[in-house]
């Protein structure tokens, strides 16, 4: 739903750009174009990336035998990695870092405003 959600608002937006100066009906058109053209786009690439990294941070936690941060920061690493295996290793290492990055911001964040007793527990 959120990547529909996204995807509609650029698309709206890339249809308000495209329709500036037509007449009503054109600017109405080029905006429902723009609708149906990113929504889904962004919709299917957020549930790729969803299912590639719930299944991930499930295997780490079992395979370690411990659920903590580290898991999420790595599970979103590997799904960068694999989300974009197929467009070289250049690409590969700016998905899985730009996945570390946010997911790091994201635990470090949740650390800081009180909702984790920990950043990474080592315990097995």
């Amino acid at each position: 739903c959120t990547g529909l959600t996204i995807g509609g608002v650029w698309g709206v937006g890339e249809g308000i750009q495209r329709g500036a100066g037509l007449s009503p009906r054109l600017r109405t058109t080029a905006i429902f174009n723009g609708l149906t053209r990113r929504g889904p786009f962004m919709a299917n690439n957020l549930a790729v990336l969803a299912l590639l990294f719930s299944p991930l941070e499930s295997a780490l936690a079992k395979g370690r035998g411990v659920d903590d941060s580290l898991n999420t920061v790595a599970a979103a690493t590997l799904t960068g990695v694999l989300y974009r295996s197929t467009a070289g290793l250049k690409s590969m290492a700016i998905a899985g870092g730009a996945g570390c990055a946010l997911f790091g911001a994201y635990t470090l964040g949740r650390y800081i405003m009180g909702y984790s007793d920990s950043l990474i527990i080592f315990d097995t």
